[in-house]
């Protein structure tokens, strides 16, 4: 399978409500950033994420196995993602994590695609996530 197959395949996996916002998300980060990105396609099972090339890790992930949108903005040890955490969760669309998670995983904010009405409230959190994200 290409990329595009491979794509199109996890995001069949959400539920009618989150799929749409995640094609609308991939379409968004494929076409803004498509010169800037490497080819991550094949090397995650649970999803499809997208890395900048010469950075560290991915800064926007599909997690197909969580139905969500992971946004990584820093390090871990960080507190970033926590902020935006905070902040997604003050407007009803934060996947729900758990203490620990958030403990260990400071980088990083998750949204739940099925409570996201349109993309346009995603598109400044996956910028920033692009440019920051070391």
């Amino acid at each position: 399978m290409n990329s595009e197959q491979i794509r199109k395949e996890h995001l069949s996996r959400f539920p009618i409500n989150g799929r749409i916002i995640a094609q609308q998300v991939n379409d968004y980060i494929l076409y803004t950033y498509n010169l800037h990105l490497e080819d991550l396609t094949n090397k995650t099972k649970h999803g499809v994420a997208y890395k900048r090339q010469g950075r560290r890790g991915f800064f926007a992930k599909i997690a197909t196995d969580a139905k969500c949108l992971i946004l990584s903005f820093c390090i871990n040890g960080q507190e970033e993602g926590i902020n935006k955490q905070n902040e997604l969760s003050e407007m009803g669309i934060a996947m729900a994590r758990t203490p620990k998670h958030l403990e260990t995983y400071t980088r990083e904010a998750w949204v739940d695609l099925s409570k996201v009405s349109e993309i346009a409230v995603l598109i400044p959190y996956i910028d920033e996530a692009f440019n920051k994200r070391p």
